[in-house]
């Protein structure tokens, strides 16, 4: 694992350690430790503009690829009489959505990490592209420390396959993707009107009415320890559109409710979770 310029070794790149930034907001940042070792020359070789692109995989075989590392600040190597060992930090910013993407990747077990190291490497006015790859095996419980890091250990990621755009549901669908662009523009009532939409539009779609009056009517005055799974979905699914029920009426006083972004985050779960549910047979 070295760069190199005709033949002359430039530096050699080994993989230090993983750890995950522990501030950031609205984003998370990997950060891989790079171990370089640049031997003794009499000639001066200059590597600079280092980047990485960075793949992630189960095994050393393939890799999904995730963005692109950057050293945390401008690193310029040269060459010198003395050989030179540090390490210096490249950083990958995630996204929430790459961070569950990963995980249902790793599928509770360890992570390989493929850095491909690109620099520009010259002597006198010869320059050429160096290039190099290292590998960060990174086992479970590393791993599990760098998504404490990231805060991870407080928040819940709920991953829901949500039905294709020509079933039964695309409408509801349709109307959760609008909920989820309402949620980061900020419009809280909007989002939790968007799902009650969703909501209705799973119930008229499989024509669920009938089966959910069914469900209230056990549970109210039935024998509800002998539910059903289904049954006890039906119900969750009308729950859902009862919380939602003031976004769309003012009340009999006259006031309404305002919805913040948990009652919003809340709201877009539970629709979400009614229409992948539907989606999957209601029970």
């Amino acid at each position: 694992m070295s760069i190199t310029q005709n033949s002359n070794i430039v530096v050699n790149l080994s993989p230090g350690g993983v750890s995950g930034w522990p501030d950031g907001m609205g984003m998370h940042r990997l950060r891989f430790s790079v171990q370089y070792q640049s031997p003794a020359r009499q000639e001066i070789f200059v590597a600079r503009n280092f980047r990485a692109t960075v793949t992630v995989s189960r095994s050393h075989q393939g890799g999904a690829y995730l963005g692109i590392a950057w050293p945390e600040g401008a690193w310029v190597l040269r060459t010198g009489t003395f050989s030179n060992n540090a390490a210096i930090l490249f950083d990958l910013d995630l996204r929430s959505e790459q961070l569950a993407l990963i995980e249902e990747l790793r599928e509770g077990g360890d992570l390989v990490f493929n850095l491909h190291f690109l620099c520009e490497v010259s002597i006198g006015d010869d320059i050429a592209r160096g290039d190099d790859d290292v590998r960060f095996y990174v086992n479970q419980s590393s791993w599990i420390t760098c998504m404490k890091q990231f805060g991870q250990d407080r928040i819940v990621l709920l991953e829901v396959d949500l039905p294709t755009e020509d079933g039964d549901l695309k409408t509801a669908a349709s109307l959760l993707r609008r909920a989820r662009e309402e949620l980061d523009a900020g419009s809280y009532d909007g989002v939790v009107q968007q799902c009650r939409r969703a909501i209705e539009s799973v119930q008229k779609a499989l024509k669920l009415k009938p089966a959910i009056d069914a469900a209230i009517e056990t549970f109210t005055k039935g024998d509800r320890k002998k539910m059903t799974k289904r049954a006890r979905a039906l119900l969750v699914n009308e729950a859902a559109l009862h919380y939602s029920h003031p976004a769309h009426h003012v009340g009999e006083d006259g006031e309404t409710f305002d919805y913040g972004r948990r009652d919003a985050a809340f709201m877009l779960a539970l629709a979400s979770a009614v229409v992948a549910n539907g989606a999957g047979g209601g029970g």
